[in-house]
């Protein structure tokens, strides 16, 4: 590798749903001040494209494969090689010397996805652990910054690609469940009858027979996410 590109990295901000929580993709390290957590990352080479570095990286870290990644921003972490042991360290792994380095610019990518127990136990790396936005902490690099920068990126395209807040949800979902998604995503209480309302009419969403079983409360009626049509409504 080149020494003017032994600075670029590329980071993965992956958020999902767990029905109650909205959660981050974190992967753990052991560096000289214990523990740490981060997003999955890693420095790239020359050689690298982006977008196929971003995919790499992530499925390296975390174990997860085909997602299509959205790349939203660069950062420039101008004192961070000479500020963190642990990144030098890291570097050191990558047979960079930190020496050399006086700065870091990470490309960011993110994406929403559906957190289920294939994802959870089938898929995840060792390393890899969902984590609650609300519980994730102090990050390596001050990456907190970028989570939520990520989630500002989320609520604004959502409101033009809806479908980028369903992927964070089953197939066959209730109301509820999506109210309570809103509510965390945008930071704000919906009014129940208010939130029904507007979300039936919608045309991408496609009411089912289908209701909930085995509970203890009245069941709920099941919907679907209708990408790219619209429903036909019954008079």
């Amino acid at each position: 590798m080149k020494a003017d590109n032994l600075h670029v990295s590329v980071n993965c901000v992956v958020i999902g749903f767990d029905g109650t929580q909205l959660c981050v993709l974190l992967v753990k390290g052991e560096g000289k001040q214990g523990e740490y957590k981060m997003l999955p990352a890693s420095l790239i080479s020359e050689d690298d494209d982006l977008d196929e570095a971003a995919k790499r990286i992530l499925k390296e870290t975390t174990g997860l494969g085909a997602i299509r990644l959205l790349q939203f921003r660069a950062y420039g972490f101008k004192d961070i090689v000479n500020s963190c042991d642990d990144v030098r360290d890291l570097m050191r792994k990558h047979q960079i010397d930190p020496e050399q380095t006086s700065s870091v610019l990470t490309i960011s990518y993110w994406r929403t996805v559906e957190i289920n127990k294939h994802m959870k136990d089938g898929i995840l790396g060792t390393q890899a652990e969902w984590v609650p936005i609300t519980e994730m902490g102090k990050l390596l690099c001050n990456q907190e910054r970028i989570v939520q920068d990520a989630i500002e990126c989320i609520r604004f395209y959502s409101q033009k690609i809806p479908s980028l807040v369903f992927d964070m949800l089953p197939k066959e979902f209730t109301i509820s469940s999506l109210r309570k998604l809103y509510c965390l995503l945008f930071d704000r209480d919906y009014d129940v009858r208010n939130f029904y309302k507007k979300m039936l009419q919608m045309d991408y969403i496609l009411p089912l027979e289908k209701k909930q079983v085995g509970v203890s409360h009245r069941a709920a009626r099941y919907f679907r996410f209708v990408s790219g049509s619209k429903r036909v409504r019954k008079e």
